[in-house]
């Protein structure tokens, strides 16, 4: 630990994190690369889906940190691969991190905040690292960021990673094209299931038995009401039959919550891992609802 804390101090004072100049030089460095080496895209942040639920909701009016919003990287790859602890980060991400730790801390000592924690989690610098936001908007999809925290200190944390933002995208482009023949389990769930299904207690049941779990686990009393065998909503049922009688169910990879409502479910899915990289889905669309799964299906 020692090591680490003397390492992001030599670090730190290589780089300027309070220079708006600094952000703005890599920004604009960024936004003149080549049509084939930067990619324009687009990120839906849905709060409710992404279940973020010790956060509060993102709101749809966020605020470009620049007059020109700086150009947005492909990064689909790894967004869904998030680390939640230093062990978690590739090698190359690991100075960002640690440089973002330290200045995390003199921040916090420059307000007067007993905890930097104040300021963000370190889970948010290690989920920065992989997902290498640009703007405030794109900083919203990131742990721990909400409206209120952005409003704060949205600014100034943007301002700090600006200086390792090219880095990581050439890093995180030459890690990707390295794995690309990587070998992809068909039948694997989705990673943002894998980080979700402990830390939320998602349901890791037969899906014949959901109505048993449901009662048991959430007391629910619509559950309890239609008993084990009882079916679901006409669209849900629908997707539950397709999907186990010509996908494979969950046993091809398949992953299901009916999350209890006041006075129903909210059905949410999650295809494969692999049907996710080949529809470009990432964290921030998942879990899918039921009319999304049945407009995939379709296209399929």
């Amino acid at each position: 630990v020692a090591s680490d804390n003397e390492r992001a101090k030599r670090i730190a004072n290589r780089h300027s994190f309070d220079s708006a100049s600094s952000m703005q030089r890599n920004e604009k460095s960024v936004t003149n690369k080549s049509s084939e080496e930067v990619e324009h895209v687009k990120h839906d942040f849905d709060s409710e889906s992404s279940m973020q639920s010790d956060e509060e909701s993102a709101t749809s009016s966020s605020v470009a940190l620049e007059e020109q919003e700086p150009a947005r990287e492909e990064n689909n790859f790894f967004c869904n691969d998030l680390p939640t602890t230093i062990d978690d980060l590739r090698d190359y991400e690991k100075d960002t991190f640690l440089a973002l730790r330290e200045w995390k801390r003199k921040r916090g000592r420059e307000l007067g905040y007993n905890n930097p924690c104040v300021i963000c989690h370190n889970r948010t610098l290690l989920e920065m690292c992989r997902l290498v936001p640009g703007d405030k908007e794109s900083l919203l999809g990131v742990w721990g960021i909400s409206p209120p925290r952005l409003e704060q200190h949205g600014k100034k944390l943007l301002e700090a990673f600006a200086p390792w933002r090219r880095k990581l995208l050439e890093e995180h482009r030459r890690y990707n094209f390295n794995n690309r023949n990587e070998y992809v389990d068909e039948k694997r769930p989705s990673k943002d299931w894998i980080n979700k299904e402990s830390r939320l207690n998602l349901p890791n049941c037969a899906w014949e038995d959901m109505r048993s779990w449901c009662a048991r686990e959430k007391n629910c009393s619509s559950c309890i009401r239609h008993g084990a065998d009882g079916s679901w909503a006409i669209c849900s049922q629908r997707v539950l039959d397709i999907l186990s009688r010509h996908y494979g169910g969950r046993d091809a990879g398949w992953r299901w919550y009916p999350r209890k409502t006041s006075t129903a479910h909210n059905h949410q899915w999650w295809p494969p891992q692999a049907i996710c990289d080949e529809e470009r889905l990432s964290f921030r669309d998942l879990p899918l609802g039921t009319m999304k799964v049945m407009e995939l299906l379709s296209n399929r």
